[in-house]
């Protein structure tokens, strides 16, 4: 956000002409959101991030406290964030575009204002909603799911995740709290319920579920192609094996370590906070 953008924004204001206690902070925060709406805050790392956030949260307001944490792995290091990083960040992402409350506390790190994220127009189309007897079928479905990177397993229990058993697919999308039971007739979706990750038991049926990437690195073909050119530019010589696996859309543990190179052009947080 350019200086000049900060300097017209109320919040950045009261902030420059207020000395703000730490532990006054939480409250201040609380009431500039009551005033605001909708506001961005940025801590020196993630623990206080998530301390801050944890503070809000015990005054027991309505506000939603949304948080962006940092990748928790250094790129080209052979290691992939955590599925928990991932999926935090894909669900604030999607709040983001998608708010349902009108008051937000939006928490990053300083350093989230650096670093890189997926284009916010590649995400804005991303997003399907399932119905009863709506459009999408279960190939289209389960072409969703492959597409954006979750992960096939036997039983539900993360987010990310999702299993299909005959007509029935279990999905957990990381903008939602609970996972949910797709139950197909045929080509057409009969019911869908939430589901007990623990029992596997199915709970409450509802009206509808928003499906969401599980993550903002997403393997696809033009993705693939310009990771393939910038692995190529680059010269890794110690890391043949992911560019065979990834060329062919193979899943090898710690191939998110090149998001850097994945994608032509990227978006920072700031493009994501222009209501903020």
């Amino acid at each position: 956000m350019h200086e000049s953008k900060l300097e017209n924004n109320k919040y950045f204001k009261l902030k420059k002409n207020n000395s703000v206690s730490e532990s006054s902070l939480p409250l201040f925060l609380i009431l500039a959101c009551e005033k605001l709406k909708r506001i961005a805050f940025f801590t020196n790392n993630t623990k206080s991030m998530i301390d801050l956030k944890r503070e809000i949260q015990s005054f027991g307001s309505n506000i939603e406290v949304l948080t962006f944490p940092d990748f928790d792995c250094d790129f080209f290091s052979n290691i992939s964030p955590t599925k928990e990083i991932l999926s935090e960040r894909i669900k604030t992402l999607y709040k983001i575009l998608f708010p349902k409350n009108k008051k937000i506390i939006f928490i990053g790190s300083y350093s989230c204002l650096i670093s890189q994220t997926i284009l916010r127009e590649d995400l804005e189309n991303k997003k399907i909603t399932l119905k009863k007897k709506c459009s999408k079928s279960f190939e289209e479905i389960k072409d969703f799911l492959k597409n954006n990177m979750y992960e096939r397993v036997d039983f539900v229990r993360t987010k990310g995740e999702f299993s299909i058993r005959g007509d029935i697919i279990d999905i957990f999308s990381p903008n939602n709290n609970d996972p949910a039971r797709i139950l197909f007739d045929f080509e057409n979706i009969e019911s869908i319920s939430f589901f007990d990750i623990e029992s596997q038991k199915s709970k409450n049926k509802i009206n509808s579920y928003d499906l969401f990437p599980a993550s903002e690195i997403i393997f696809n073909d033009n993705s693939i192609k310009n990771f393939r050119e910038s692995f190529r530019k680059i010269g890794f010589t110690d890391r043949n094996e992911y560019y065979k696996s990834i060329s062919n859309n193979i899943f090898l543990p710690g191939r998110d370590q090149f998001y850097p190179i994945l994608y032509k052009k990227y978006d920072s947080i700031i493009s994501f906070l222009n209501n903020y």
